[in-house]
């Protein structure tokens, strides 16, 4: 690696664990209740672009698309907080797991925020209500 590896506090690895796997938590319960209409259109988390804003069904519409790819990067970030408590003590290792664990979650990100805009602005009315 770029660095010798040295031991880190496993304070330092069980924490940062904690708040990857409380994240992905966080994640997960976002896209269930966007995608299953319980948080509608506001200005804290979800897609928020102009097409998602549009309407209610568009918003609804794109939290649809994008829930599974959502739920994939909270499932990483758990990954990676799990990697991180267990494999975290070894400062090469922490950064191997935060580096491909985020990148991975990102990619996955990315995948939803494509998927939902694309979805919202091809609503057209009462496409979300039927799904």
């Amino acid at each position: 690696m770029i660095f010798a590896a040295e031991e880190v506090s496993p304070v330092v690895s069980l924490g940062l664990g904690a708040l990857m796997i409380g994240a992905g938590a966080l994640l997960w319960v976002m896209a269930v209740r966007t995608a299953g209409g319980r948080t509608g259109r506001n200005n804290f988390i979800g897609i928020r672009t102009k097409a998602t804003q549009a309407s209610d069904g568009a918003w609804l519409a794109a939290h649809k698309a994008a829930e599974r790819s959502f739920q994939v990067a909270a499932v990483e970030c758990v990954l990676t907080g799990l990697a991180l408590m267990v494999l975290g003590q070894n400062s090469e290792w922490m950064v191997l797991i935060v580096l491909v664990g985020v990148a991975l979650m990102l990619g996955a990100v990315v995948n939803a925020f494509v998927l939902g805009t694309q979805a919202a602005g091809e609503f057209t009315g009462d496409d979300a209500a039927d799904s």
